[in-house]
């Protein structure tokens, strides 16, 4: 059963905030904090979504009564 067995983690990279890694939570913290507010500044351009197709809708077998 290979599922049972130890795995091997895949190789991560730490997160880059202005040139330097995030390696303490006080700067995770201050580098998504920084980039957050830096994007909720920034304008958003909702007609990017006319350009995905419509699909139907599709209908729920019911499933409680």
């Amino acid at each position: 059963m290979s599922w049972v067995k130890k795995c091997k983690l895949p190789a991560i990279e730490t997160i880059q905030y202005e040139g330097h890694s995030c390696i303490e939570f006080e700067d995770l913290w201050k580098a998504l904090y920084n980039s957050f507010n830096f994007a909720q500044m920034c304008e958003v351009d909702i007609h990017v979504l006319d350009e995905i197709p419509r699909k139907p809708a599709k209908e729920w077998n019911l499933f409680s009564k």
